[in-house]
């Protein structure tokens, strides 16, 4: 966190010193959540990646964290491009520098996949 304290926030996500949290958009979409940075049990990011139709090449379209807690995992998603989404994981990191722990995404990703 800066050093004067303030809140950071990141269109939906805001965080403080003593939460992170996730609001709705338009009030209706999507998933609110506010957790106190000792409800959080570990922490994650995954990658979703597709195949460019065009090029064949591989591409990430989206990066998702994942703030797992004893009762779930929420999950805040960002397009890859613009920095918003590594402000925010360097502030969970300064949090919870000792939670990071695997993604559940990419477990699964890995299982689903051919091969897996």
């Amino acid at each position: 966190m800066p050093s004067d304290d303030r809140p950071l926030s990141f269109g939906r996500v805001t965080i403080d010193r003593d939460r992170i949290a996730q609001r709705r958009v338009l009030w209706l979409f999507g998933r609110s959540f506010s957790l106190a940075w000792p409800e959080i049990a570990g922490w994650a990011v995954a990658e979703t990646r597709r195949i460019d139709q065009r090029s064949g090449e591989e591409r990430i379209v989206s990066r998702t964290l994942e703030l797992h807690t004893q009762t779930g995992i929420e999950f805040i998603t960002r397009p890859p491009d613009g920095t918003a989404f590594e402000e925010i994981v360097a502030a969970v990191q300064r949090h919870l520098p000792d939670k990071q722990t695997q993604s559940r995404l990419e477990t699964l990703s890995m299982l689903r996949s051919p091969g897996g």
